[in-house]
């Protein structure tokens, strides 16, 4: 997601905050971070993945729209709602949209059980024959 806004950026097609609203940012965080975590030298720069993906896909203008989805997709609606956060839910909408981030989202759960079924270590033998 940080390279999508880096490109967007440096091609001129996104523009970043102001110095000043970046500093404020920086600021903000760091204070947030000092009232959650336990003070460390090594880990001063700390984000809550959903909430900093969120608000980069809000710059770059690719943050799911589940309002929008709740009306006209409730298959994915439900998904991306109670579903687990996927990378994938950042590529339906917005610059470089991936036309299989969809199917991609629907059918995670089935990517992650295969392995776990028997049926892979049958399709592993089968190829090995």
């Amino acid at each position: 997601m940080q390279c999508r806004w880096a490109a967007l950026v440096l091609s001129g097609h996104c523009k970043l905050p102001s110095k000043e609203i970046m500093m404020e940012d920086i600021k903000r965080r760091h204070e947030e971070n000092r009232k959650r975590y336990a003070p460390s030298n090594k880990l001063s720069i700390r984000v809550d993945y959903i909430q900093y993906m969120d608000e980069i896909a809000t710059e770059i203008g690719c943050k799911p729209n589940l309002w929008k989805l709740l009306f006209t997709d409730m298959k994915l609606f439900k998904a991306l709602a109670f579903g687990p956060s996927l990378p994938y839910q950042y590529r339906l909408d917005g610059p470089h949209k991936w036309d299989g981030a969809r199917n991609a989202i629907l059918t995670s759960s089935e990517r992650v059980r295969y392995p776990l079924s028997g049926e892979y270590k049958k399709v592993q033998k089968a190829h090995l024959r």
